[in-house]
């Protein structure tokens, strides 16, 4: 496992309000999951795409020239970032039946779960932000992460600076809609109109029939939980057609974790039944310490976990974009603003480099985190490649250091300094995950 090395050198010093270009045209070329990759240009200002595409009017902008393929960011509907300060580990056990099983009898977990309380409490938002910077690194641009902290690193979907919209914050099981947690659900659900724009819950998580059980409780709860149109299932494994079936009906989304799924139960979700029901399938990591580094390293897992047959061949790489861009927007319910790159959207942005032989997409496919030169928030360069043409013109924040991502370098730019974040991490726990690992995990 190659671990990155943070040199605490500010190399530069330009604010974006000040000197950076307020219209700039990054050209490259523009990788959608609905049209052949083709060059092109994607124009931002104000922290919006205005144009993406081969005729956009550049006049009064800085031009500047990626020679990368440019994406909409990547969206994670469902990860634990506060977990993922731990390293990738295994439990004691190769399977269990359901979540409560290691959630309330593995020892490993349990360990674990003590370090986290404390760490939580020592670190409090650097957690955050260290794990925002892992997910970047990987393309991330938008991340569900179950916490109140306004990092200034990626978009947070319960934050995620767009006025009072907000994805309302993830229910762990049918057994946390109780008391406070039930009358609050059950008042957005009578009237399930913005700000918050999902009901997340995870929901029969596991190979048994319990978990099963799990989609009949959740039934029996009644109106208003079964009577809305902004649910959004986590996880669904053992699912069959006919609840899909229903899901569609009520305009409810899937997001799929295979992964982590397959380390725990050595068991996912039926994906293609789920999609030939018309349901959207979204495509998230859930945790570093079970699942993948990032949403693009999980495109990876499962291209590797699919490498023939009738999942492979449901799951094209535009598929999986879509899975991992728009369809992951729409389940957190943020469609309408992240997850497609074309104007009146954020300026969040992915550029890889593509791989010496194939397209865009099977660049995509490989989930190398050393192909990603240049991540954008709201126009503004969190990760990029010192290599990348007029760097400094970029808009940004005004700190940025070194990263050696996997043995390639990469600039972080941060409100604040990460070799600091960094060290004080570090200094509570000497054994934290590296911001980037490129390891290839196993299967199952």
């Amino acid at each position: 496992m190659k671990r990155i090395i943070v040199t605490a050198i500010v190399f530069f010093a330009i604010g974006a309000e000040s000197q950076a270009a307020t219209r700039i045209a990054l050209k490259g070329t523009i990788v959608t999951p609905t049209a052949p990759a083709a060059a092109g240009f994607v124009v931002i200002e104000g922290g919006a795409i205005v144009c993406a595409g081969a005729t956009c009017d550049t006049a009064g902008a800085t031009v500047i020239d990626t020679g990368l393929d440019l994406y909409a960011g990547f969206v994670d509907a469902h990860n634990h970032i506060g977990w993922n300060l731990f390293p990738f580990t295994r439990f004691s056990r190769p399977t269990f039946n359901n979540r409560y099983n290691w959630r309330f009898g593995e020892k490993v977990f349990k360990d674990f779960q003590k370090l986290k309380s404390t760490l939580d409490r020592k670190l409090k938002c650097d957690v955050t932000l260290y794990t925002e910077v892992m997910a970047a690194l990987g393309g991330t641009t938008t991340i569900v992460s179950e916490d109140k902290c306004h990092t200034g690193g990626i978009r947070n979907a319960e934050n995620p600076g767009l006025g009072e919209l907000k994805m309302g914050g993830t229910v762990g099981d049918p057994l946390q809609l109780r008391g406070k947690t039930r009358t609050k659900w059950e008042a957005i659900l009578s009237n399930p109109t913005p700000p918050v724009t999902r009901f997340v819950i995870h929901l029969a998580e596991g190979r048994d029939a319990s978990s099963l059980k799990e989609w009949t409780k959740l039934e029996a709860m009644g109106p208003p939980f079964v009577q809305n149109r902004i649910t959004s299932i986590v996880h669904g494994i053992p699912l069959k057609a006919e609840h899909f079936r229903t899901l569609a009906e009520r305009g409810w989304q899937l997001i799929w974790s295979p992964s982590s799924n397959m380390r725990l139960y050595q068991m996912t979700t039926d994906v293609v039944a789920a999609a030939a029901a018309g349901v959207n399938v979204a495509l998230a990591p859930d945790w570093n310490l079970g699942g993948s580094p990032t949403l693009l390293q999980e495109i990876a897992y499962v291209r590797r976990l699919y490498a023939d047959g009738p999942v492979r061949a449901h799951l094209t790489p535009a598929r999986l974009l879509t899975m991992a861009t728009s369809g992951a927007a729409a389940a957190i319910g943020l469609e309408k603003h992240v997850g497609t790159l074309a104007a009146g959207y954020r300026a969040d942005i992915v550029g890889l480099r593509r791989a010496s032989t194939g397209d865009a997409l099977e660049t995509l496919m490989r989930g190398d985190p050393k192909s990603v030169e240049l991540v954008m928030v709201d126009g503004r360069a969190m990760v990029a490649a010192p290599t990348l043409a007029a760097l400094a013109t970029l808009p940004k924040e005004k700190t940025c250091e070194a990263v050696d991502v996997c043995g390639v370098p990469r600039q972080v730019c941060l409100a604040t300094s990460l070799a600091a974040l960094v060290g004080r991490v570090k200094a509570q726990y000497p054994q934290v995950a590296p911001l980037a690992d490129c390891a290839e995990r196993p299967l199952r």
